[in-house]
This record gives C-alpha cells, structure tokens and sequence, in this order.
C-alpha cells in the first residue's frame, strides 16, 4: 500500500479524535483487565504451589545413578509442617519400589525395615556387638543399626560397587568407624566366614536364598545359639516356599524359625526367644 492509498483509507474511515480516543481507551482497559486477570491466577497458582508443599511436601531429587543395567534415583522428601517425616530414599526410576530409606531427622522409628528394630527389642539381644548384612542396597539398615547401637560393629556385603559407593556418600558418611563394606558376592563371603555375629540380615534374591541349602548351613555357622536372623523372602508365594521352611526348621528348630507378613512383604525370622506379633507385621508361622 502506497502512502497515497493509506492516507486515503484513514480519510474514508472518519473516526474522528474522540470516537479514536474511546476506542484507544477500551483497548488499553482490556489490555489492562488482562493483565490483572492473569497477575491474579499466577498469584493463585503460587500460593496453591506453596500450600501443597508446606502440607504435603516435595520431592528434591539429588543423584541419577545405573546399577546392575538398572537405574536409581537419590531423592530427598521434605515435610515442612514436620520434619520428623523428612526422608531420603533410593527407588528405581519407573517403580514403586523403594532399595533404601532412611529418615532425615533423627527418629525412633526406622523408615526402611523397622521389623528389624521390633524385632531386636524384642529379643532382648545382648550383648549386641557385630552384625552382618548381606545385601547393603543403599544401607539403610546399617545406618540405623550404627545410629541406635554406637559400639555395633556391621559387616555390610553388597555385589556392586556403585550402590557401596552411593551408600557411603549419601546414608553413612557419618558411621564409617562402625561399618565396614565387602564389595563381593554374599555366597563366596558367607563360605569363607569365621566370624559370628549376633545379629544377621539377609537380603538377597529370595531364588539365589531358597535353592542353596549349603547357604543356610553356612549362615547358622556364622551365628551364636543366641543370634537373631531375619530374611526378607520379598513378596515371594508362602506355599513355593514350603520345602524351604521345613528345611530351615530342620536347620534351626521348629519353634525358632517364624514367618511374618510385612506389608507386601514375607520376613523369615529365627530367634530363640518367644516373638510376640509386631505392630507392623502379622505372624503367619
């Protein structure tokens, strides 16, 4: 369009100054109405952001890491209405699952595992002096173990190397005068061992556990007539593990040797003293 042709269109348009200023004035009106409406919803959705992570917390996710051609994530939960919730987990990214967890804060309770502490006040286990956990994952059970029992020492075995190394900078930093880490296989560790121990955890992979009978004669040498075992059989079928409970019976003794549900989860317990149920667990033999 020429100049010639523009000023032609202005002229045959005709507004003239007052309809233009009305017309200038409703845009600039509009133009302000929107600007306040959309200030208005982003203050509404910060204040909503603000109250879901006050009351229901957030998720701060520290480490990405690959593990035995899976991978982790390293995340911190923090509650700020309670920080006695704040908790730091490892989970495999796309599951539910949880490898470790340990609360922040420094709590009675423990976040992963928390049988094992019923279970050890329960039996009244004394002297408690070493312990062995076969199966570290990211050692949430050893940090808890070190943070309740100061003059514990923990034997921690645990097949790779990332998961050692991720433990030790993340969970237990602050105990590596009580735990010690052997970056190798629980059945080579276990047929070498002279050591007993009054507490063990076993937490492998329940076929590796139940099809090797020689496993569970090696675990009885390495524990006293007054140690406390619990395994963790996952979520494992009760009845595929028949001949294998009637078999560590055998091993053990038919009144030793208990099983409980643990949420989703079965956990072998063998223990002289009479258990009672526990608050989180519902014996089942």
């Amino acid at each position: 369009m020429t100049k010639s042709h523009f000023t032609i269109w202005i002229n045959k348009i005709n507004l003239g100054p007052k309809r233009l200023i009305l017309i200038i004035g409703y845009t600039a009106l509009a133009a302000y109405i929107s600007l306040t409406v959309f200030m208005i919803l982003i203050i509404i959705l910060l204040i909503a952001i603000i109250y879901f992570v006050i009351f229901y917390g957030i998720f701060i996710r520290k480490k990405v890491f690959k593990s035995i051609n899976k991978y982790y994530e390293i995340r911190d939960y923090i509650l700020p209405i309670n920080s006695n919730k704040n908790y730091r987990e490892i989970k495999p990214i796309g599951s539910n699952a949880i490898t470790s967890k340990i609360f922040i804060k420094n709590t009675k309770k423990w976040a992963f595992f928390d049988i094992i502490r019923q279970a050890i006040i329960t039996s009244k286990l004394k002297p408690f002096r070493q312990a062995l956990i076969l199966g570290g994952g990211g050692a949430s059970v050893p940090y808890c173990l070190a943070k309740d029992y100061p003059k514990c020492k923990i034997d921690v075995v645990e097949i790779s190397m990332t998961m050692i190394n991720i433990a030790k900078t993340y969970f237990v930093k602050q105990f590596s005068n009580q735990i010690k880490f052997h970056h190798l296989n629980a059945n080579k560790f276990i047929h070498h061992l002279k050591t007993k121990y009054d507490l063990i955890f076993i937490d492998i992979y329940p076929d590796l556990l139940t099809q090797n009978q020689k496993f569970i004669h090696q675990i009885k040498k390495a524990s006293k007539s007054s140690s406390l075992i619990i395994i963790n059989l996952t979520n494992s079928n009760k009845k595929n593990l028949t001949p294998w409970i009637k078999y560590c019976q055998s091993i053990f003794g038919l009144n030793n040797f208990n099983l409980y549900l643990c949420g989703k989860n079965i956990i072998a317990i063998v223990c002289k003293q009479n258990l009672l149920n526990f608050p989180s667990a519902l014996k089942i033999i």
